[in-house]
């Protein structure tokens, strides 16, 4: 019999014994049940595996940018996806809501109209370059958008251009619609408007993460419809698209006011090779029919979205 103050009275029926420390014959060998099995490694399309726009993007974690309203801000919610029956975000939706654009086309830098938005790092950038399917929602996002700006993009030949170095992607796949003057005046063929900053995002964004020739592509209509209208959208703003379109991808729209980036310094994604192009001070170009001649002061003026 145990008395009641006896240390053995102390000790919980469930508590092991003085021997059970003392390391028996077989305790040195590892239990089964502890070894790692293949169900613990993370699969393709873990969230553990890839960054926070890297799931947005991917087809099948389809995660939504703002986990608040979770059903809303899906990729495939946001933009038309092929066989889906999901309704999608109407125009007044893409205009009216400003927090969507820094997850459809990331950049380096982060937004300072959206500080929640990840900014685009090397990982994710790899993961655009290695992986198809992402560029091609990225294709998908941009056609979008251009519908809302007023455009159709041409399937035969954007679908046999989601890569940067895929040739034969020019203006001529981008035509207006039927309604072009009016979604264009809504959106972007003012003299100053916060698409034009949107404009910049994607044209930057698309040469970074691979569809080089669509950026152009992008670009070249956009210049060619203002200089039929007579030139409408401030000269200012024009040179920061040529500047965006054609410098070196590491400066930020708002530079010397930004660092440059300098993962992203020394690389052209148009050939996949280092390159030291860049415009200098004293360089021109032309833009609105006249000799424009490079300063980082118009970068000054052109505070991204």
């Amino acid at each position: 019999m145990v008395s009641k103050g006896s240390p053995h009275s102390q000790r919980s029926s469930l508590e092991p014994g003085p021997t059970s420390t003392k390391p028996g014959p077989t305790s040195t060998k590892p239990e089964p049940s502890l070894k790692p099995g293949p169900s613990l490694k993370p699969g393709p399309t873990s969230t553990t595996t890839m960054g926070l726009l890297e799931s947005f993007y991917d087809p099948t974690i389809n995660a939504p940018y703002d986990e608040r309203r979770p059903s809303q801000t899906t990729f495939s919610k946001i933009v038309y996806v092929i066989h889906s029956s999901q309704e999608t975000w109407s125009d007044d939706e893409l205009e009216y809501n400003h927090d969507f654009i820094q997850w459809l086309f990331p950049l380096p830098e982060t937004s300072r109209f959206n500080a929640r938005a990840p900014p685009l790092d090397r990982q994710t950038r790899d993961a655009f370059l290695s992986r198809q399917e992402l560029r091609d929602r990225m294709l998908q996002a941009w056609k979008r958008m251009m519908a809302f700006y007023g455009w159709d993009v041409n399937d035969a030949e954007s679908d046999e251009s989601t890569t940067s170095q895929s040739p034969g992607f020019d203006s001529a796949s981008i035509t207006p619609r039927d309604d072009f003057l009016l979604k264009a005046q809504e959106t972007w063929l003012v003299r100053d408007n916060h698409n034009h900053m949107r404009i910049s995002r994607m044209i930057r964004s698309m040469r970074i993460l691979g569809l080089y020739q669509q950026a152009q592509a992008m670009l070249n209509a956009l210049i060619q419809a203002n200089n039929a209208a007579g030139f409408v959208v401030k000269s200012a703003t024009t040179i920061i698209w040529f500047d965006t379109a054609l410098r070196s991808t590491c400066y930020p729209p708002v530079y010397p006011r930004e660092p440059v980036c300098d993962w992203l310094r020394g690389v052209d994604y148009e050939d996949g090779t280092e390159h030291s192009e860049d415009h200098e001070e004293g360089e021109s170009f032309r833009c609105d029919g006249r000799e424009i001649e490079f300063s980082p002061e118009y970068s000054m003026l052109f505070l991204g979205e």
